[in-house]
């Protein structure tokens, strides 16, 4: 490559550098061009220019005051980003195009199903339990039946529990009210709860509309109305083992018993001996 040539490719880089500046002259323009071209749906790619527009910023930043506009230009340049993801974030839960336009087709629609109430974990000796008109405090896991993603829970974000009366409509979602009756403190259960009874046709943050609901509860605590209810009954395996001990025990106090009464018959024929001595002494 000759000296020609090596000038030509210089002056039409320094050309380009400059046509760049001026068209940047205005921050916003240039901000909006750059923010335009990322693709939002995808988290990696708008994460990746973030990074990078960070690492502008921060060189910018440390070539001293000279270079404060430069660095607030990739500032500005990323609070755009991050305002057009949240948009894009926001549009597709809400199920809209990027004009607020609703997007077409139809929502998944749950087959409906019978509420379930399983309890996975019941305290022994508990026979106070919940009734309509309690007023609870539980722990829960929300998730939607159909991908078994969370989409609330009180128990990974170390929040207090969530208080409601039973029967009222405080609860989290209508099914609520039936699913935690008759509870014991400190109980647990895995309840199973149709979209009528969870968040109906409309849907929520998380649950889309029609969605059949998974919740984990545990109750914390409780106050106010209840009932009772007879103790679980004890495990088979336990009783005989309580038989069995039982047993042993009275085997050993017989045996135990046994063993004075031999004792005692024993010290009645020594005595016996001994008179018969002491009477042949004296003859």
């Amino acid at each position: 490559m000759n000296q020609f040539t090596c000038l030509g490719m210089k002056i039409y880089i320094l050309c380009f550098i400059l046509m760049y500046v001026n068209l940047c002259t205005d921050n916003n323009n240039c901000v909006m061009a750059a923010s335009n071209e990322i693709q939002y749906s995808n988290a990696q790619d708008v994460v990746l220019q973030l990074k990078h527009t960070m690492g502008r910023a921060k060189v910018a930043a440390e070539r001293g005051p000279l270079h404060t506009d430069e660095a607030l230009k990739y500032i500005s340049n990323m609070q755009v980003i991050l305002k057009k993801w949240g948009k894009y974030l926001k549009d597709d839960r809400d199920g809209l195009n990027s004009d607020g336009t609703k997007k077409e087709g139809k929502n998944i629609k749950d087959e409906l199903i019978d509420v379930s109430i399983n309890a996975t974990y019941v305290p022994e000796g508990c026979t106070r339990i919940t009734v309509e008109g309690s007023k609870v405090k539980v722990h829960y896991v929300g998730k939607r039946l159909r991908d078994n993603k969370v989409f609330d829970s009180s128990f990974h974000t170390g929040s207090m529990p969530y208080r409601f009366i039973i029967g009222s409509d405080d609860a989290k979602v209508e099914g609520w009210n039936e699913a935690v009756l008759g509870m014991c403190k400190g109980e647990r259960r895995n309840i199973l709860l149709p979209y009528t009874k969870g968040y109906g046709e409309k849907g929520t943050n998380g649950v889309p509309p029609f969605s059949n609901l998974k919740y984990t509860i545990e109750l914390v605590e409780f106050s106010g109305p209840s009932g009772t209810r007879d103790p679980a009954p004890a495990n088979e395996d336990d009783t005989k083992e309580e038989e069995e001990v039982v047993a042993d025990a009275a085997t050993t106090i017989d045996a135990g018993s046994d063993m004075k009464m031999k004792k005692k018959k024993k010290k009645k024929k020594r005595k016996k001996k001994k008179k018969k001595k002491k009477k042949k002494t004296e003859l």
